[in-house]
């Protein structure tokens, strides 16, 4: 368990690369997450950046 400053990206990023590894952390209640974004292969690819998020999510959901 950690408090909200272990929700930063600097050390969730770190977390992703062990596989069995769970972190529970508190979050600000305005926090705003973003489910990740995958592209429809049947999708065109179009000019610029591709998107870097998701949809929006709200952690009731």
């Amino acid at each position: 368990m950690a408090d909200s400053d272990y929700s930063q990206k600097d050390f969730i990023g770190e977390q992703v690369k062990h596989e069995d590894v769970v972190t529970i952390t508190r979050v600000r209640s305005d926090r705003v997450f973003y489910r990740q974004f995958i592209r429809d292969p049947n999708q065109a690819k179009t000019s610029g950046h591709p998107r870097w998020y998701g949809d929006k999510f709200d952690l009731k959901d």
